[in-house]
């Protein structure tokens, strides 16, 4: 058996060839060189090197276990720079949210789908592989750049297609020849290629963890000195921070936030303000009951769309009385130019007075679509909030003002509640955003400087 296969060959070829034109190409090579630079800084190449022993000592591990043979030294060595370097790079998405660290693992796992085809599976013919590998990348780039332009937004499903009937037809023909060879697949070696890639990108996770980890505390105590400005305060704050808060990222931010906000010049109140983020974290897991008069516990309104992923993060102090939380975005389909959906609460310490759900229509051509969604999600928060029997009828026609204007503005009263939908359109773009809020009262609407 050959140590590589056809298709590392021809994409060794192709990295070379692409490696001389930027070499050589007088546009390119001097930011070929500041790249270089950049990658050679020691905040990024510590971590690199870091992975690499952490890797080595997966790899031992596997070693000992006796899943190993010697072709897995180069099949390591090709992850590492194909999946494990990528990996490094993902690290800012983890800390966003749950369901950031849930699409980046997702991610690096289909990269891994991608180095498990390149190295486990068949091989073609090493000229067949020369045109197919830039075919397929040539193709790829196209479905990427035309799923971000909006100019080329219409023909982004052309590559698309070609990607899944490229892919298609060689599923269709490795299982041909599973079933006429299969001596060739099901054998050792094969196994070995198929786990060890999966087992280290698995095993990698502990290790970004502890690299976010870093990174995190590092630009907190960047803040720190920024926002106190005094040496004996920002040391006492640090090793509070890693005292109470450790590796609970969430509850760091929290506290951070809470720094930014409030005035704190004293070792005593830096330590009072730690006390009173760990009493609004154990009040945040208590559903204290809030009188209709005084709005909607913050408890259940954080919770009111949680299964359309809508969930906010955490209740907390903004400036003078006013309290807020805000979701992730629900993104309505593909690409950087999508509609998207956002759920917002505010109001104060006690209660929550004001819920709030918003289109920002980004994607002209699919706002009937979003606007469906935007329809059940605003039926579904009504039903949750204010009443069960009832389904509201969001009609955005019904806003109110000139179509030049900047805002139109709809306000009805509604089972006690008031029950706002604005249309906001922004300057010089076909673009706008379609805002639905449930109030308590007119002053407390989260945009009431608008109406």
């Amino acid at each position: 058996m050959d140590f590589f296969s056809s298709r590392e060959l021809a994409l060794g070829f192709w990295l070379f060839i692409g490696l001389i034109f930027c070499t050589y190409s007088e546009s390119i090579r001097p930011h070929l060189k500041q790249l270089l630079n950049c990658f050679l800084n020691i905040q990024i190449l510590t971590p690199i090197i870091g992975m690499g022993a952490y890797v080595a000592i997966l790899s031992y591990f596997l070693i000992e276990l006796d899943i190993w043979n010697f072709n897995q030294y180069k099949n390591v060595t090709l992850w590492f720079i194909c999946v494990g370097i990528y990996s490094l790079f993902q690290v800012a998405d983890f800390n966003k949210g749950v369901k950031y660290f849930k699409e980046t693992a997702i991610d690096l796992f289909k990269i891994t789908t991608i180095f498990e085809f390149i190295v486990t599976f068949y091989s073609f013919n090493f000229w067949f592989e020369i045109i197919f590998i830039p075919l397929t990348t040539l193709i790829m780039l196209m479905a990427v750049l035309s799923e971000n332009n909006k100019e080329h937004k219409i023909v982004s499903d052309v590559p698309s297609k070609l990607i899944e009937i490229i892919g298609s037809c060689i599923i269709i023909y490795i299982s041909y020849l599973l079933i006429s060879e299969p001596s060739d697949f099901f054998s050792e070696g094969t196994a070995y290629d198929f786990l060890v890639p999966i087992i280290l990108t698995l095993g990698i996770f502990p290790y970004l963890y502890m690299v976010m980890l870093y990174a995190e505390y590092e630009r907190f105590i960047l803040r720190l000195k920024f926002t106190l400005k005094n040496d004996d305060l920002v040391r006492h704050a640090k090793f509070k921070a890693l005292y109470c808060f450790n590796v609970h990222l969430t509850h760091l931010k929290r506290w951070d936030r809470y720094i930014v906000i409030h005035d704190i010049k004293s070792n005593d109140e830096i330590d009072a303000s730690i006390k009173r983020i760990k009493f609004l974290i154990n009040r945040d897991k208590k559903n204290i009951p809030v009188s209709f008069d005084k709005g909607w516990s913050h408890y259940e309104a954080r919770r009111y769309l949680k299964q359309y992923g809508l969930m906010t993060d955490s209740y907390d102090h903004m400036y003078y009385e006013k309290w807020s939380a805000s979701s992730e975005a629900l993104k309505l389909g593909e690409g950087l130019f999508c509609n998207k959906i956002t759920y917002y609460i505010d109001g104060n310490e006690d209660s929550v007075k004001c819920l709030t759900l918003v289109l920002d229509v980004e994607n002209t051509d699919l706002f009937q679509a979003s606007l469906d969604s935007f329809r059940e999600i605003g039926n579904y928060l009504f039903e949750k909030a204010i009443c069960e029997d009832k389904e509201l009828n969001i009609m955005t026609e019904e806003a109110e003002g000139k179509e030049d204007e900047l805002y139109q503005t709809q306000i009805t009263e509604l089972e006690g509640r008031q029950v706002m939908i604005q249309k906001r359109k922004y300057v010089n773009l076909d673009t706008f955003e379609l805002r639905l809020s449930y109030s308590v009262d007119r002053e407390s609407f989260k945009y009431a400087d608008t109406i």
